[in-house]
């Protein structure tokens, strides 16, 4: 069965929880499932750099006090961990096998992200998967005219010869403007 949108709002909650500690993330987790969440997506400790076990142990901490299947937020820059892709697939056994995607482009292309997941998650197929991400890969929220305030400093916004490139790719994506 494909994923859409309004099934997961209609069948499940799945909450952020993060904490410096194992302990202060285990207990925000269990205050989770007893509010009816699902599964959990955990953020990393930020204040330290952990290696891959200590990883690994934070996120099976979180499992054991909640029961909850996990959904592990990889943010390197936080967290101080490049994880490669068989450190996260060496993960998938603590998060207890759940399936998520924590994306914010799904805001101003759903059908493509949509698509993009029923290929992944779904069908397992990563070509199809990969196709799809090759139309959507350049994708920039000023460029739908819904204007956000610009960008979080110290980034810029893009200038005007990238601006109309990746107009272009949007275009041959089939993203109306």
């Amino acid at each position: 069965m494909a994923w859409s949108p309004a099934e997961v709002l209609e069948s499940s909650l799945r909450s952020r929880t993060g904490d410096l500690t194992s302990k202060g993330a285990g207990e925000l987790a269990v205050h989770a499932a007893q509010a009816g969440a699902a599964a959990v997506i955990v953020i990393p400790p930020y204040y330290e750099a952990h290696n891959l076990e200590e990883t690994r142990k934070f996120l099976q901490d979180i499992h054991n006090a909640s029961g909850l299947p996990i959904i592990y937020y990889n943010i390197p820059s936080i967290s101080g961990l490049t994880l490669s892709a068989q450190n996260i697939a060496s993960l998938s056994d603590v998060a207890a096998s759940t399936k998520g995607s924590i994306w914010g482009a799904v805001n101003i292309i759903p059908k493509l992200s949509v698509e993009r997941w029923n290929a992944l998650a779904v069908e397992d197929d990563l070509k199809k998967g990969r196709e799809v991400w090759e139309k959507i890969f350049p994708i920039c929220i000023e460029l739908r005219i819904w204007k956000t305030g610009g960008v979080r400093k110290p980034s810029a916004p893009l200038k005007e010869g990238p601006q109309a490139e990746l107009a272009a790719l949007l275009e041959t994506a089939r993203v109306k403007l």
